[in-house]
């Protein structure tokens, strides 16, 4: 299966490592992983030096249509079987 994973936060904590243990774990079973995360995201430069794949939106707020459109574009280009979401912001979305 294909699986993207969605994180909105800047941060790097427990939710943010859990997210990149489970890409891993999911990866490592031979499923196809992909993160979309901010730009500035540390979660992107980790999953980068993991060897994950990862793509970046603005996702700027729950509210914001331009990253509703975008992510919509992103999913329709790209074989989605699942999509996980792991933040408010991002699940909104």
């Amino acid at each position: 299966m294909h699986i993207l994973h969605t994180e909105w936060s800047d941060g790097w904590g427990g939710q943010e490592h859990r997210v990149l243990n489970e890409m891993k774990g999911l990866a490592a079973r031979g499923h196809a992983i992909t993160l979309v995360t901010r730009p500035q995201c540390r979660i992107r430069s980790e999953a980068e030096k993991a060897g994950l794949r990862v793509a970046t939106l603005p996702l700027r707020r729950a509210t914001d249509l331009g990253s509703l459109a975008t992510l919509r574009r992103f999913l329709r280009r790209h074989a989605v079987d699942v999509v996980n979401t792991h933040s408010g912001v991002d699940s909104w979305i």
